[in-house]
């Protein structure tokens, strides 16, 4: 059984690699990001600076540079523009395939487990969507799940980087690569590691503020952070995503698994060990305060969703796991016990 989960989970990747890589220069770029985003990345490499960006020359602060970092990189080194600029979120989405697949078996020590966590993560069609576009999301979600895991294994100044990296993809929604970390508050650990998150993030953000005063705040967590959770800056009700009616249209499958296995989950607690409560109380409140924050946020687009989508794969794959050996072990019991009558 362990060969052929490695071999389904070999399978995973594999088909995550041909989805989400098969022609991806090909089609035109979306708007209005990654139009936006092309540009900010042509302008920044025609100047010549990677520290402070602009759109159409005027000063861009609504998102962190990381990704633009990346991207522009990809695009002097492929000669194209198209692929440069979504390159960066294609192997951050190969990276997340992996690192859920990584996940599920640390806690169910099971390649079939992982495998299943992955395969569903590859068939929610949003996340694959994202994963052929120029989305921070996909990016940021690589850097919360290495985070995750880094708490997990104890490896504190690498947590404290993967916070780092969260923060420079996409801001405050690196806040979930930090809960995890939050029941170590008062350890040495969690401040040794956020000492060095405040190292990498501070030199970038300091930059531009020492040259644009307090005009960079109000942008870049004014007006692109809390204007963005506290009003709708699309200003068109059209253009606001209806979360739940998207997610029952373009992955009904899967969000119908996720209740059933949410049910079967509380149904068999009792019965699951500390370690297989821990291991779904992780993906399952991690995916809890997402949708806390996106659904009552009213800025909404579907893209924001690219964060737990992983959560749901983990949560379901390991819910499935762990009920399917608590059968067995019902089952056994009842033979055995049956065997022992007969006697």
């Amino acid at each position: 059984m362990r060969y052929a989960g490695i071999f389904f989970c070999g399978v995973v990747f594999g088909v995550a690699l041909s989805l989400i890589f098969k022609d991806l220069g090909v089609a035109p770029l979306q708007l209005y990001d990654e139009g936006t985003y092309a540009q900010v990345v042509a302008e920044s490499i025609a100047r010549g600076d990677f520290l402070t960006f602009t759109y159409q020359d005027q000063l861009f602060f609504d998102k962190p540079p990381l990704y633009f970092w990346l991207a522009g990189i990809a695009t002097v080194l492929t000669g194209d523009p198209v692929l440069g600029i979504r390159l960066p979120a294609a192997l951050a989405a190969i990276g997340v395939v992996a690192m859920v697949m990584v996940l599920a078996h640390h806690w169910s020590r099971n390649y079939l487990t992982a495998a299943l966590a992955g395969g569903l993560l590859v068939a929610i069609p949003p996340f694959m969507v994202a994963s052929r576009e120029a989305r921070l999301d996909v990016l940021i979600t690589l850097f919360i799940l290495l985070a995750l895991y880094a708490v997990l294994t104890r490896r504190w100044f690498m947590w404290g980087a993967m916070v780092a990296l969260a923060v420079m993809a996409k801001s405050a929604i690196a806040l979930f690569a930090i809960l995890p970390a939050l029941p170590y508050i008062r350890k040495k650990c969690f401040w040794q590691g956020s000492l060095v998150s405040l190292s990498l993030i501070a030199p970038w953000h300091f930059y531009e503020w020492i040259r644009h005063g307090n005009d960079f705040w109000w942008s870049y967590l004014g007006y692109h952070v809390l204007e963005r959770y506290a009003t709708n800056v699309f200003y068109n009700p059209n253009l606001q995503t209806d979360y739940w009616a998207r997610l029952n249209e373009q992955a009904p499958q899967v969000l119908g698994l996720c209740i059933l296995m949410t049910v079967v989950a509380f149904a068999l607690w009792r019965e699951f060990s500390t370690e297989e409560r821990h291991a779904l109380l992780l993906p399952f409140g991690l995916g809890v305060c997402m949708i806390a924050l996106f659904f009552s946020a009213q800025t909404r687009a579907l893209s924001y969703l690219v964060p737990l989508y992983p959560m749901v794969a983990l949560f379901v794959a390991l819910s499935c796991s762990f009920a399917v050996q608590r059968l067995h072990d019902r089952l056994g019991y009842a033979v055995s016990k049956n065997d022992s009558r007969t006697s």
